[in-house]
């Protein structure tokens, strides 16, 4: 083969893929407006069978257009999904959700946090400790036996504890 078949094959083959490129590059698949065009075929053999066609094309014979979108449209807000119940363990009292039994001269910090009626505790964490310094409190979380919230005690160390908030994740299950 001569240098001059060589040279006007690599040209030739270049063209080609060049063409080739600029057809895949030019089909539209979603089309411009986010739609997917399709069609479905209408009879035996290979009744029902799906072909996904560019947007500037047309369906062919024995087959039905079918065409949808590929982003539908906004849905409804879901329902929240978790909340996080909070309570401050000092002995001043109780709440709807929070039952604090401290006994600040005990050096005993206690209480009950649940949630609210229809979820369930997932969780539960503390801290700080007030006050800082050279104070501490030991102690941690149990869960209640009916999965509704969280039983929290703590003994105090060093200068006397005042207060510890204490928290309880709640999430809906099924």
């Amino acid at each position: 083969m001569t240098q001059r078949v060589k040279r006007m094959i690599a040209i030739f083959a270049v063209l080609a893929a060049a063409v080739i490129g600029t057809g895949v590059a030019y089909a539209s698949i979603p089309g411009p407006a986010g739609v997917i065009n399709g069609c479905y075929k209408n009879s035996n053999p290979g009744q029902g069978a799906l072909i996904v066609i560019d947007s500037t094309a047309s369906c062919p014979s024995g087959t039905t257009a079918l065409n949808w979108s590929q982003a539908g449209p906004q849905g409804p807000a879901g329902v929240s999904g978790y909340v996080v119940e909070t309570c401050n363990l000092n002995g001043s009292g109780s709440t709807s959700l929070c039952s604090d039994t401290t006994n600040l001269s005990a050096g005993q910090l206690s209480g009950t946090l649940s949630c609210p009626t229809g979820k369930t505790a997932i969780s539960a964490s503390y801290g700080p400790a007030a006050p800082a310094g050279n104070s501490s409190a030991s102690g941690g979380a149990t869960p209640l036996s009916n999965g509704t919230g969280y039983q929290f005690q703590f003994y105090t160390f060093g200068s006397p504890v005042t207060s510890i908030n204490v928290y309880v994740t709640c999430a809906f299950t099924a």
